[in-house]
């Protein structure tokens, strides 16, 4: 669970740490990312601003299978 999901910790460390980690087969295939935010989105745009997040940050360019697969492990509550 992250608390401040739509925020700057998340998306410069959480979530390239997460990608990190499943790219090195380190996550199971049932993981989940459960998000909460005041910031009011639906879980597609959640995942859509993770995306593009990953792609300004990125050093390289991301495997679009493992990001696929965090994509869908992403969930969204709007407190």
């Amino acid at each position: 669970m992250i608390f401040g999901a739509a925020g700057d910790l998340t998306k410069r460390k959480l979530i390239p740490a997460l990608y990190n980690l499943k790219k090195s087969n380190l996550l199971p295939e049932d993981f989940a990312v459960i998000g909460v935010a005041r910031a009011v989105m639906n879980d597609e745009e959640f995942r859509r601003r993770l995306a593009d997040d990953m792609k300004e940050l990125a050093s390289e360019d991301t495997d679009a299978a493992t990001w696929q697969w965090l994509g869908r492990a992403a969930l969204l509550l709007v407190r």
